[in-house]
């Protein structure tokens, strides 16, 4: 919430103050903290709000929530299975009621989670920026983003009884076919031929930009160059656990949806100039390679929004 208050789209009072603007979480909301039933329950009360003013809070599903809804909770903390209640009202702290408890939540098709998440989507576009958990691949290009997610909503909704292959780990020319899996744009090095490839689909797409999570930055929000200028940004900070910063990337864009300016919101409002936190490819002559703090914008925090 802290987040999302500094973005200045949620007031004191935890509710919704960003009138058209969209928020995109990249997933993995799940398997992340003690207080998964919370997160879930804030921002679905904030998607409702936002979009009664026209805006919106996108959650996209990470491999965690893909995970929890096949009922493999290897990755959820001893407390998760006590937090849930059945209508999820409430996300306060109930009776240990061991995994059986959780697995009827999350159970495809009858679960409340199930359901919830079967309004998450996979990969989203908006203008020319496309957020996915774990990065773009060909094979959800090839599959469409609008199949995809229309057909990993139906199987969530127990609609469709096979799991869609795309949903799964697999590896294909040494790339993860999926985009909940991808991690080769999350590490501190991406190698010539991943950007190559990111250029390509970005491309197809008509985009300049791709967001992703999967891999916390415990460095902060930053981002990489490809030599054409398109953008990757990783912005998985590990809010839940307070590993790293307190940050969020905002991407302004005009009314045609092509990018106008980026900046990374810290805490408290504090804005900086996303061109600090990015790794310029050598061939762009934008300056040496690294990431810096980035020149500080605004050190006085934003306009908070009236309670």
């Amino acid at each position: 919430m802290e987040c999302l208050r500094s973005a200045g789209v949620a007031d004191e009072d935890g509710n919704w103050c960003g009138g058209q603007t969209v928020v995109v979480q990249v997933g993995d909301i799940l398997d992340r903290g003690t207080d998964e039933a919370g997160c879930i329950e804030v921002l679905c009360k904030l998607r409702t709000q936002s979009r009664d003013v026209g805006g919106n809070v996108i959650m996209l599903l990470g491999n965690h929530e893909i995970l929890n809804a096949d009922l493999d909770f290897r990755y959820a903390k001893s407390g998760q299975f006590s937090e849930w209640k059945e209508d999820h009202g409430i996300a306060s702290k109930f009776v240990e009621v061991f995994r059986g408890k959780r697995a009827s939540i999350f159970k495809r098709g009858q679960g409340s989670m199930a359901m919830i998440m079967s309004s998450m989507p996979v990969v989203v576009q908006i203008g020319d920026t496309v957020f996915c958990h774990g990065g773009l691949t060909w094979a959800a290009i090839d599959h469409g983003f609008q199949a995809l997610n229309r057909d990993t909503s139906a199987w969530l909704q127990g609609r469709l009884k096979e799991k869609p292959g795309i949903l799964e780990p697999v590896v294909a020319d040494q790339m993860e076919a999926s985009p909940l899996w991808e991690r080769t744009f999350g590490t501190d090095t991406i190698g010539s031929r991943a950007l190559r490839r990111v250029d390509g689909m970005l491309r197809e797409l008509g985009a300049s930009n791709m967001v992703v999570g999967h891999t916390a930055q415990l460095q902060g929000v930053n981002g990489v160059e490809t030599r054409a200028g398109r953008q990757v940004w990783r912005v998985d900070v590990g809010l839940s656990e307070r590993r790293g910063r307190i940050e969020c990337l905002e991407v302004v864009q005009s009314e045609a949806g092509s990018t106008v300016r980026k900046a990374v919101i810290g805490q408290h409002g504090r804005v900086l100039d996303a061109g600090g936190r990015l790794q310029r490819h050598p061939g762009r002559g934008g300056g040496e390679e690294g990431l810096s703090s980035g020149p500080v914008l605004s050190t006085a925090p934003r306009q908070p929004c009236s309670a």
